[in-house]
């Protein structure tokens, strides 16, 4: 903004210029006879090319692509800028996380298989005696042993400690939601300053492009007429209004080079080539109806500015992770069934038994820890004993709990009087805009004024010079002003949390008459 305010005080001085450069030039018309076909002849293309420059019109550069509105430019940003694709990608990462929680409550499979070697049919010292154990392995009397275990754990009742873990994920896909929410409204804003300076920095070019034209046409007539040996004319006065052409040149530069590098700003704001759009003529008409009162900015910033609404989930959030800690000091309830299958080509190891007489036997063995299949269920509890630890992470919970409260206070306090402040501000451009449109009116009739007069023979071109100065001047300072206020009413949007504060207002009061600041 800093840059386009230079570029108009830039302007108005090169006005200045021009309106001095115009009389200078006057001074040879009225120097002439006013019988001469060549005076008449110039005399009339000048008063042709001061007509055209006091009837305000401007002569608009041709469009070198497409002309887009400003909405239809915020919507492709929208959809392809890299920072909202990057923020779709933190929404993804969030619900993913929420997938997470809600499967908390699901079965948890756990598979476990092994494979190994133990000895064939080890004899009972054997089994008891590790070096007979050992004394098998070294002679390869092995065989392999494959086993696989499945435990299916189901939790019953956590006390919270799920549902809370929900909570708090949902909570992240809020927060991704209203960080791509800031993220659209800033963007919005940018767009709208950059595509109303690109408008603004026309125009000027424009208006000053028809200033050229004025001065060179003088210039080439004054040219002309040193060729044919004119003798009224000023040299001085000539390399005055070549110095005065160069300095509007100069001017012309900056103004191009602006425009360029406004240009270029919106292109990558939108993801397109700087050539491949354009925009249309910058909107002058300003609705002061479109503009919202104090409590309903403030309102519309309460419910939807992503800070204020960030600062609410914070709150609940460490809300939840109290409730976390406090739910840890209570057990888990779950539900387990274990199913294992073992395989071996061992054989198992026998069993001895002594019958009545004494004597020693071989028996059956009554468990074959070789090859077996097996089930059981469980209901348990789960309970980690740490009061003290789990105390202290509870105290600091509350104790974040009570930070967030406060700095949600502060926030909110600070947000509000920025809302007012950028809200009076953007009021008192609306103010300075109805005070130029009421100076254009002024100095348009004081040029429409001279110029009646002008045309009916009662007041000389020289007259003209001060209404079109006055003319042009207020032009500019009040294009200065619609600008400053579109570019404030853009970051108000931003302030209250939402794209077009002026559309939004337009809907809220549909009935409203239509503006009259450019009548």
């Amino acid at each position: 903004m800093h840059r386009l305010a230079h570029l108009v005080a830039a302007s108005l001085l090169t006005l200045s210029t021009l309106t001095a450069a115009t009389a200078l030039a006057q001074e040879k018309v009225e120097a002439e006879p006013e019988d001469s076909d060549s005076s008449s002849d110039d005399e009339e293309k000048r008063k042709k090319r001061l007509a055209r420059l006091g009837s305000g019109r401007v002569n608009h550069p041709e469009p070198i692509g497409e002309g887009f509105a400003v909405d239809a430019l915020a919507d492709r940003a929208m959809e392809v800028h890299p920072l909202l694709v990057a923020q779709e990608s933190k929404r993804f990462f969030a619900e993913m996380r929420k997938n997470e929680a809600d499967w908390a409550f699901f079965p948890k499979f756990e598979v476990t298989s092994a494979l190994t070697v133990v000895p064939n049919a080890p004899d009972p010292d054997a089994v008891n005696n590790a070096g007979s154990a050992f004394q098998q392995y070294i002679e390869l009397d092995i065989g392999p042993l494959s086993t696989t275990s499945l435990r299916v754990l189901l939790p019953i009742y956590t006390f919270g400690k799920v549902s809370t873990a929900r909570d708090l994920a949902q909570l992240g896909i809020d927060q991704a939601d209203l960080e791509m929410k800031k993220e659209r409204v800033k963007i919005a804003a940018q767009i709208r300053e950059a595509y109303y300076g690109l408008q603004l920095g026309k125009m000027i070019m424009a208006i000053m492009n028809d200033g050229r034209e004025v001065i060179k046409d003088e210039i080439a007539a004054q040219n002309e007429a040193r060729e044919f040996g004119d003798e009224d004319v000023d040299v001085v006065e000539l390399r005055k209004l070549q110095i005065f052409d160069a300095e509007l040149d100069a001017r012309m530069v900056d103004t191009e080079r602006l425009v360029k590098l406004t240009r270029k700003a919106l292109a990558i704001l939108v993801q397109m080539e700087p050539d491949a759009f354009d925009v249309p003529r910058f909107d002058e008409d300003i609705d002061p109806n479109e503009f919202p009162d104090l409590e309903t900015c403030q309102r519309l910033t309460r419910e939807n500015r992503p800070d204020i609404v960030l600062l609410n989930k914070a709150v609940a959030a460490r809300q939840l992770q109290v409730d976390l800690a406090e739910s840890n000091f209570y057990p888990d309830v779950f539900a387990a069934f274990d199913l294992s299958y073992s395989y071996s080509t061992a054989d198992p190891p026998f069993q001895t038994g002594t019958t009545a007489a004494g004597e020693e036997i071989e028996l059956a063995p009554l468990f074959d820890p070789y090859n077996f299949t097996r089930f059981g269920f469980i209901l348990g509890l789960r309970l980690k004993i740490d009061p003290a630890n789990r105390y202290w992470k509870m105290e600091q919970a509350e104790a974040q709990l009570a930070e967030t409260r406060a700095l949600q206070d502060a926030a909110l306090k600070g947000i509000e009087l920025a809302v007012e402040k950028r809200w009076t501000e953007t009021q008192d451009l609306l103010s300075k805009v109805q005070i130029h449109e009421r100076r254009l009116k002024a100095a348009e009739r004081w040029r429409n004024q001279v110029g009646i007069a002008f045309q009916s023979g009662g007041a000389e071109l020289k007259d003209m010079i001060d209404p079109l100065k006055a003319f042009y001047e207020a032009r500019l300072l009040l294009l200065q002003a619609r600008y400053e206020y579109r570019v404030s009413m853009a970051k108000l949007s931003q302030e209250a949390g939402v794209e077009d504060l002026e559309a939004i207002v337009s809907n809220l009061n549909p009935e409203s008459p239509e503006g009259d600041a450019g009548e």
